[in-house]
């Protein structure tokens, strides 16, 4: 092969190494930008040093690729001058001859090297990268894009809780409930000492609590305690079962009843918000329940009126004792 046509492939593989790295990087850097973009979309808002080992990972990759590409052999740069510089040819025909013997191709080889010399002299032209300038353009932009796109923000990633702190007035409102359980309730004893004891832990575990998940799992695990306890005593059965021993009052003890069980059978406490909805809704039935009882037993006791006929139900002086009878039997 010529000394010039060597001369010439060295500028060639120069330009191609140079221009492969060149856009590898860009490429890299519009990939890399262009994951970043993504992951904000997402939500996920990674440091900026993360992305330099992604981005020379791909600028390799993609560099390597590019040089793939525009590595010049022999016959395409044989094509390219003969067609750039008018050579009709003789480029050609010497690579593909270059190892032929004869008189023949050593003069035709000698001719064509000499056409070349003014060639290798002259600069490459570099007009066939401009198809691949849209490459560094879109790496700009996605650069941009990589470093002004703001981050989405998520609502479904750990939050830290908010901080809690028990109040002198909440302290002092557990307090009275305790000593009111304690010295007013008519609880059992065995009873009233258990749910004292939960009380008081409670008050211990609020004082010493942090955070508000703390609190709220503290409140629900003692409500649910005592739950449990005055459930095991079936306390509303004893009382519904004193009341029913009167015909008269048999609907008061079965709407209390079915009152209680609608309530405790309602929802288990697994949560604050939990106990709030169960609350309210209890309330509201249970309320609905004594309220169609409370009908039919002003109904059932409405005073006598004078002149009224004889067997109307008792008086409301006698069905007031009737009913303080039966709490001083509770």
């Amino acid at each position: 092969m010529s000394e010039n046509f060597r001369k010439i492939k060295k500028k060639y593989l120069t330009v191609a190494i140079i221009a492969s790295c060149v856009l590898g990087a860009c490429l890299g850097v519009a990939l890399t930008c262009a994951l970043a973009v993504v992951l904000k979309t997402c939500g996920v808002n990674l440091h900026w040093a993360v992305y330099i080992p992604i981005a020379l990972v791909l600028a390799a990759g993609a560099g390597l690729l590019f040089f793939l590409i525009l590595r010049p052999d022999d016959k395409r740069i044989a094509k390219k001058l003969d067609r750039d510089f008018a050579l009709k040819q003789k480029v050609q025909t010497m690579v593909e001859f270059a190892n032929a013997e004869g008189d023949m191709h050593v003069l035709q080889r000698e001719q064509t090297d000499e056409a070349l010399g003014e060639v290798a002299k002259k600069r490459v032209d570099l007009k066939w990268l401009l198809k691949f300038a849209f490459i560094p353009v879109i790496a700009l932009a996605m650069l941009f894009a990589g470093i002004f796109v703001p981050a989405k923000k998520t609502t479904g990633g750990y939050e830290e809780p908010p901080p809690y702190t028990i109040t002198e007035l909440h302290a002092k409102a557990l307090e009275s409930l305790i000593e009111d359980v304690d010295k007013k309730s008519s609880l059992e004893e065995g009873l009233k000492g258990l749910i004292v004891l939960d009380l008081n832990v409670l008050l211990d575990m609020l004082r010493e609590a942090e955070l508000q998940d703390e609190m709220e799992t503290a409140v629900i695990g003692t409500v649910g305690n005592i739950d449990r306890l005055v459930a095991e005593t079936n306390s509303y059965l004893i009382i519904g079962g004193v009341f029913a021993e009167d015909d008269a009052l048999k609907s008061f003890s079965e709407a209390g009843i079915n009152a209680v069980v609608d309530y405790k059978n309602y929802k288990s406490l697994t949560s604050m918000k939990r106990v709030e909805e169960r609350e309210a809704d209890a309330e509201e039935r249970i309320t609905s329940v004594l309220n169609g009882w409370k009908k039919t037993f002003l109904a059932e006791y409405k005073p006598k009126a004078e002149g009224a006929e004889a067997g109307t139900p008792l008086q409301a002086e006698e069905a007031a004792a009737k009913l303080r009878g039966f709490a001083a039997a509770l």
